[in-house]
Parts: structure tokens; sequence; C-alpha cells
């Protein structure tokens, strides 16, 4: 099961989900590898979503005209999984739902934003202590 899953019992992400959902103008595909190939998720998060869709049984996957998910369509039921940049939020039940935070992203409500970028080691100048540039010379001492 992928990390950090978060119960939500309120309809919000529901609601939102759905009101962007309109079946008008949207990509329809029958596999997620195709709905991938059309909305791009981070390397670095693919293998948590796949982890999340093993043995779980989804017909069909379509990209809203808004483009801001991927939703995957159960064979029963009405639980969708809806999966974001840096997010699979899933009902599990009317109004009820899963948040799971991928391990890249930029959840706004406190979510953690991994850079990817290797932390450089600044070098500083031992008599005003400032950051120096590529060059090397401080341009105050």
């Amino acid at each position: 099961m992928p990390s950090n899953p978060e119960p939500t019992d309120h309809a919000e992400m529901d609601k939102d989900l759905e009101d962007l959902d309109d079946p008008n103008g949207r990509m329809t595909f029958s596999t997620f590898s195709e709905a991938l190939n059309h909305y791009r998720i981070r390397l670095e998060n693919l293998p948590t979503v796949h982890e999340f869709l093993a043995g779980r049984d989804y017909v069909e996957f379509y990209i809203p005209p808004s483009a801001s998910y991927i939703a995957a369509v159960p064979r029963e039921g009405d639980n969708k999984a809806f999966f974001g940049k840096g997010y699979i939020w899933h009902r599990t039940g009317r109004g009820q739902g899963e948040l799971i935070r991928l391990p890249v992203n930029s959840l706004r409500d406190g979510g953690e934003r991994r850079s990817l970028r290797a932390d450089r080691t600044r070098q500083t100048c031992p008599t005003c202590w400032t950051e120096l540039p590529a060059s090397g010379t401080c341009p105050y001492c």
C-alpha cells in the first residue's frame, strides 16, 4: 500500500474533482499507460502509482478537458480514483475518500516538496561570511 494515506471524511475533494469532470471533451483510454502518454506524472512518483493500481480493477481511464488529472473508473461501484501531479485521491464511500501524497508533490496544505536538485556546497568568504560567487572572489573584500 502506498505510504502517507490520509483518510478524509468530507466531500470537498470529491465535489471539487466531480465539478471538473465534464464528460464532454474528455480523452478516454482503456489502460493507464495510454493515459500517461497524454498526462505526465513524475518518474519518481510512478512506483507509488503502480503500487496503488495493483490489485484494483479499473476498466476505463480518462483525462477531463481541464487536463488536471487522470481519473480511473472501477468495474463495479462509483469509487473512482484521481491521479494528480503529486497525489492520488480515491473514494472510499460517498463524500469520503483517502488522499495519498506522492513522493514528489507540491500540495498546498502543508505537503512536502522534495527538490530534485542536489544541495550544492556553498562557499563563503572567510572575512565577511558572504556567499561567494562562482568565481570564488568576494566582491566586498
